[in-house]
């Protein structure tokens, strides 16, 4: 520029730097500002300078960059084991070979100090993030393009042009329907969608080269970039965790695309473990919650996953400015927004991993006393069986057995169980009749009947003829066997109208009074019903919690990243959907408990309770914790219970079962806090070692710089180094006193 006529001095620049770090504010709110300083009362008078101040504070923030992470003063040649040119702040308490530890240290580390010297890390879609579609100019480059927290954007979408035909299997966690929502709302107004991130999972760094930009939905192979370029510096370590919370989908396929696009990083995959985030599991099915939850996974410690919500919390501010940007522009800010939060994390740490240890001593010491206790009341054969049991889940098909879950043959039944028990007493006794095949159809038969029911009742009148001709036909195949059987019925039965055959009587025997029952000699059928209906009692409470839970999970989505009137009609008409999916379950409950009551259930059982519609909810594990929740508990559903009609023997075994359970149970969670402890430690100590290690690498630095100017920044940023360290130095030795420990 030959002729400049408008300058910004470093004062400004630096402090809408800060500003813009700290409230998000953005450089048009910022000039305007200026604007009415100038001239208030006639502010169009004022020249626009909005372009030209934010092109400079554009260039000011990634000077900044280069110059606080020392990229300006040729730090690359003293920590030549990171990646060249990075632009990132690194977390000081997570494990870095050659940095805060040293590697025969590692190498020496046996299996039993996995938790001391495990790579936590977590990785999550944010939909907040988008980038507006329209129109864009095509030559704005980000200036930190992947030195930051984005991957390289060229590197990026010559990959995605590589797997653009890669098609991914639908979810095996049935009821994990955050991405089928995401599909339903389609961001048609985004031309990105959000976000995939990783941080490290205990402390909350935003991780170098971590980042991918999405396009409608949390696709696998851009999440594979990610990982990919994350886990290229981690090659010497010996042990991962990853958390994510579709873990159990994310690495069914997980090697298998890694061996078809980065060969060379497959053996570093077996280095990883993987968990989901411990308030995401929790809406998860069985299975995942006991392969892959935190609490039960060893050597994990207290670590929940669930960190990076609060990274988003603060990025998600940044959300409006950023999403009109260029594409370029928008990596730059968000690398920035991106590398102030680990800023600020890097000062507070001492005072984190203080607190930390402080709540981690004081959880050992409870767990450690009521799990003595526990185990005082059981004989010591008892407990030594127990400890001679694996704790690792045991997977075979979709079915799942674990210690820290009720195993015992008379636990609550299921439709499919009692139904292939009593088959087989059949066909053990040789009969014919088939009386539970029978009933089952005939449950069937009244299931079709409610479907109908609510469709009717919700107007959806596309499918009703075929449903109702179907129907009839079944209805007509069933009453001829039904009569087969129990002539008896004859007299009972009437003509099915066949435009209305979800109203035809199906005479079941909880159809009769007792008395009547035995009158049409029915009684014996009674029996057979109701050990069918009990189980069909405890398929619909377990398909009521699924639905209640995925209703939670996808309204929590639709407020956090559902906007606009077209986006939020969609979402709607999808959370009725689930609505009416929990409704159905809680009516198939009513229908099979009004049936029990009639075939001689008592009313004070404990077990099936009836069923309120004030009761169809559950806590809402996405929220946060609010005052007097924990005192709050679940409908009565949600808990264990005993069967009744065990015989002494079962209910004795049903009692020492619980106990199992709670003791597995109290021992992962003392284990955890006991590892947790260990790991802070650890974390103490590698904070120390990275302090103590970055200011001898700034004085170093300055050492070689003769020019006064280039030696300025150095000299500033090891005094932050050596403060941070005396911090956490006397809060380690501060909290081991304390404690009580050596």
């Amino acid at each position: 520029m030959k002729h400049p006529e408008t300058a910004m001095t470093f004062a400004v620049l630096k402090h809408f730097h800060i500003s813009n770090l700290t409230s998000k504010k953005s450089a048009y709110d910022y000039a305007k500002t200026f604007t009415s300083l100038t001239n208030n009362a006639f502010p169009q008078k004022v020249p626009d300078r909005y372009r030209e101040f934010a092109a400079v504070a554009r260039v000011w923030s990634h000077l900044a960059l280069v110059r606080r992470t020392g990229q300006a003063h040729g730090i690359d040649a003293i920590l030549s084991h990171r990646r060249r040119n990075s632009l990132t702040v690194r977390c000081p308490a997570c494990i870095e070979v050659g940095f805060n530890i040293d590697p025969d240290i590692l190498n020496a580390a046996t299996v039993e100090e996995v938790h001391k010297y495990t790579l936590f890390l977590s990785t999550d879609g944010n939909f907040r993030l988008q980038r507006k579609n329209k129109n864009d100019d095509p030559d704005d480059t980000a200036l930190n393009d992947g030195n930051a927290y984005f991957v390289p954007t060229e590197a990026y979408k010559e990959y995605l042009k590589h797997t653009n035909s890669v098609r991914e299997e639908p979810p095996s966690c049935s009821h994990l329907q955050a991405g089928r929502l995401q599909n339903v709302v389609k961001f048609k107004n985004a031309v990105i969608s959000g976000v995939v991130a990783f941080q490290c999972a205990r402390h909350g760094f935003y991780m170098p080269q971590g980042t991918v930009d999405l396009v409608k939905g949390e696709e696998f192979r851009r999440t594979d970039f990610a990982l990919m370029l994350v886990l290229v510096e981690l090659w010497r370590l010996r042990w991962i965790l990853i958390s994510y919370d579709i873990w159990c989908q994310y690495v069914i396929n997980l090697r298998n695309r890694f061996s078809k696009w980065f060969p060379a990083m497959v053996p570093i995959l077996d280095k990883i473990r993987g968990a989901i985030p411990k308030m995401h599991v929790l809406n998860h099915v069985l299975l995942c919650m006991l392969a892959w939850s935190f609490t039960y996974k060893k050597y994990s410690g207290e670590t929940c996953g669930e960190n990076i919500e609060g990274g988003w919390a603060e990025q998600n501010q940044s959300a409006g400015s950023t999403k009109e940007m260029n594409d370029g522009h928008r990596h730059d800010a968000l690398d920035d927004f991106m590398g102030h939060w680990n800023w600020t994390k890097l000062h507070q740490i001492a005072a984190t991993l203080e607190r930390m240890y402080k709540t981690c001593i004081k959880n050992l010491k409870t767990r450690e006393g009521d799990f003595e206790q526990l185990t005082a009341l059981h004989p010591e054969d008892r407990i030594a069986a127990w400890n001679e049991m694996d704790t690792e889940p045991k997977v075979v098909g979709n079915v799942i057995t674990s210690v820290y879950e009720v195993q015992v043959k008379n636990g609550p039944p299921t439709l499919n169980t009692v139904y292939q028990s009593l088959v087989q007493d059949e066909v053990t006794a040789k009969l014919g009749i088939g009386e539970a095949a029978l009933i089952n159809v005939g449950l069937q038969l009244e299931h079709t009947q409610a479907m109908i029911s609510a469709k009717l009742a919700g107007h959806d009148d596309d499918s009703l003829t075929s449903l109702r001709a179907k129907l009839n036909r079944d209805l007509s195949s069933w009453r001829q066997e039904q009569l087969a059987a129990f002539p008896d019925l004859s007299n009972e039965l009437s003509v099915v109208d066949a435009s209305t055959p979800e109203k035809a009587p199906l005479l079941l025997p909880s159809s009769f009074k007792p008395e009547k029952r035995v009158a049409l000699r029915l009684d014996g059928l009674a029996v057979i019903e109701y050990k069918l209906r009990e189980g069909q009692a405890h398929d619909a409470l377990a398909e009521l919690r699924l639905a209640i839970k995925t209703c939670n999970a996808n309204l929590e989505f639709k407020k956090k990243y559902v906007h606009g009137q077209k986006p939020n009609t969609r979402a709607q008409q999808y959370l009725r959907t689930l609505e009416a999916e929990k409704k159905a379950a809680a009516e198939k409950y009513r229908r099979a408990y009004a049936a029990l009551l009639s075939l001689g259930l008592s009313k004070d059982d404990k077990t099936l309770e009836p069923l309120l519609d004030n009761q169809l909810w559950m806590k809402n594990v996405t929220e946060r914790h609010k005052l007097g929740s924990s005192r709050t508990q679940d409908p009565w559903f949600w808990l264990v219970g005993r069967p009744s009609g065990m015989s002494t023997e079962e209910a004795n075994e049903w009692s020492i079962e619980m106990d199992r359970v709670k003791w597995f149970r109290d021992r992962a969670a003392r284990d955890r806090a006991r590892e947790e402890k260990e790991i802070l430690e650890e974390e103490f100590r590698r904070s120390i070692a990275s302090f103590r290690r970055m200011s001898e690498v700034w004085f170093e630095l300055a050492s070689k710089k003769p020019a006064p100017g280039s030696a300025t920044m150095p000299l500033t940023l090891p005094q932050c180094d050596e403060i941070v360290f005396f911090k956490c130095y006397v809060g380690f030795i501060l909290v081991i006193y304390f404690a009580g420990f050596e």
